[in-house]
């Protein structure tokens, strides 16, 4: 599938403009070539950026819907969601490094 993204500022606005992003196994509806993806982000204080993001899909719908996420920082390294969903390995990793973390507490 071919994707296209834009962007562009507006003063400290960031704007995405996306097409032909979403792939089947994210939202199966939303696969129609005229469907676009509109994300907005915009820094709203030292620590948070708002995130406007909204669908446009006229096979799909009968008129484009907006989701407003507000965002924060955080500490230590970020990573993708996509790449941890469903990761059952995660899950063994965590356990054996606190049941580490707790036998090492527990040797001082």
């Amino acid at each position: 599938m071919v994707r296209r993204f834009a962007g562009h500022w507006e003063g400290d606005t960031l704007v995405v403009e996306s097409q032909k992003l979403l792939r089947q196994d994210q939202l199966p509806r939303l696969r129609t070539k005229r469907c676009t993806r509109s994300s907005v982000f915009t820094r709203v204080g030292k620590d948070r950026i708002d995130l406007q993001l909204t669908i446009d899909d006229p096979h799909t719908f009968v008129r484009p819907w907006t989701i407003a996420l507000p965002m924060r920082t955080t500490e230590g390294q970020l990573y993708e969601y996509a790449c941890h969903e469903a990761n059952v390995g995660l899950y063994d990793i965590l356990e054996v490094a606190r049941d580490e973390e707790k036998a090492a507490a527990r040797k001082k």
